[in-house]
């Protein structure tokens, strides 16, 4: 479409949970799938619920909005120690046109101004575009215990406070191609903090319906 523009991106409040409800609503079953790794009720659930719980520093939720304040896309993360575990997911119809960039670039700046020091992810081994998403942003990445997930994260502060966004190392990375699951699997150069540990035993609370 040419005359496309990226939609606003607004912090959420717990009064967009009907708006957000429809968006869950509109999300095709693949891309709810890959968002909570699991399939049913539980997890949408879930995700409406931790609306009630934000506070912008280690609760918080995105929203990218159109003219008329419909959701296209959804992003939050949730933190603790410093450690903040991300997740986002567009609506079918507006994939691949930068709203996912946008989101996570502001869930990295907003995290980072409320002084996390990390943020963390799990992706499907198989999704290579969330993983080119990821990679091209300077994430690194490990895979996961049972080989079907990969574990990302990336350092807030430091070197990232005055970095580009997407940084040589990350384009070189993606451009590896990341749907080449083992070659990810065998990079010894890609490797996660331990003092995220417990992400990587599969225990990720935006992924498992906790709140």
């Amino acid at each position: 479409m040419s005359d496309w523009t990226l939609p606003l991106l607004r912090t959420a409040q717990s009064d967009d949970k009907d708006a957000v409800r429809r968006f869950l609503a509109s999300m095709d079953r693949d891309g709810l799938y890959r968002r909570h790794f699991s399939v049913g009720d539980a997890p949408n659930i879930a995700l409406l619920k931790r609306m009630d719980m934000l506070d912008k520093r280690n609760r918080l939720a995105l929203l990218a909005v159109d003219r008329d304040g419909g959701v296209l896309a959804h992003g939050e993360y949730v933190a603790d120690k410093g450690i903040a575990e991300f997740a986002l997911m567009v609506l079918p119809l507006f994939r691949l046109r930068g709203i996912g960039t946008c989101l996570l670039r502001e869930l990295m700046d907003v995290a980072l101004n409320a002084g996390q020091r990390k943020m963390i992810g799990v992706v499907q081994a198989t999704n290579a575009r969330a993983l080119r998403l990821v990679l091209s942003n300077g994430f690194q990445a490990v895979s996961g215990e049972d080989r079907t997930s990969v574990i990302v994260s990336v350092a807030l502060g430091g070197d990232y406070a005055s970095m580009p966004h997407q940084t040589n190392a990350g384009r070189a990375k993606a451009r590896q191609g990341p749907e080449n699951q083992s070659a990810l699997q065998a990079s010894n150069a890609i490797r996660v903090s331990t003092d995220g540990g417990h992400y990587a035993q599969g225990k990720l609370s935006l992924r498992s319906g906790e709140i």
